[in-house]
């Protein structure tokens, strides 16, 4: 049976997997196969899967900026995700001495970050060439999204071609 360790957040990956992970990531096991896919034996994330989970903790919206950088051949995209600020965060801050409300509400306001590329060296599915511009995006966006919801682990998006499984 798939196995989850509680003490370490480690797991072993085995068929049904995806379902143990979704649990414990607070995701719907109905969407687990369209939130997750197999890729050399293991599971990955997918972006869709980090957005409904940001979607879970809250966040305003994400914003990507992209451009192509003539000397490395390569598109490069930035995405920030600006989080939720909740009328009970605004009652909370509220309460703070006005030094340290300012601080509060300029940190809530920080964006978190992600950069993705994309160029013919680093995305090996030669179909894909006419989308780097969409590649590079998705893979900031996916950064960003694994950075705001404390995921840890690299998206599938981000992962170099291998064959995908499915059971």
């Amino acid at each position: 049976p798939p196995t989850f360790s509680e003490t370490s957040k480690d797991f072993k990956v085995q068929k049904g997997s995806e379902l143990i992970i979704a649990q414990k990531l607070g995701l719907d096991e109905e969407l687990a196969d369209a939130f997750f896919m197999k890729l050399n034996g293991n599971f990955y994330i997918k972006v869709a899967g980090l957005q409904y989970m940001a979607g879970k903790i809250g966040y305003q919206n994400i914003k990507v900026t992209d451009h192509y950088d003539e000397k490395m051949k390569m598109w490069v995209a930035e995405a920030e995700i600006y989080p939720k600020i909740t009328p009970k965060t605004i009652e909370a801050i509220s309460k703070l001495i006005p030094d340290l409300q300012r601080d509060a509400f300029e940190a809530l306001r920080q964006p978190t970050n992600g950069i993705g590329t994309a160029s013919e060296r680093n995305v090996n599915n030669s179909k894909m060439y006419p989308l780097l511009k969409e590649m590079a995006q998705t893979r900031a966006i996916g950064r960003a999204l694994t950075s705001y919801t404390g995921y840890g682990a690299a998206s599938y998006e981000e992962m170099p071609d291998g064959k995908i499984q499915k059971d």
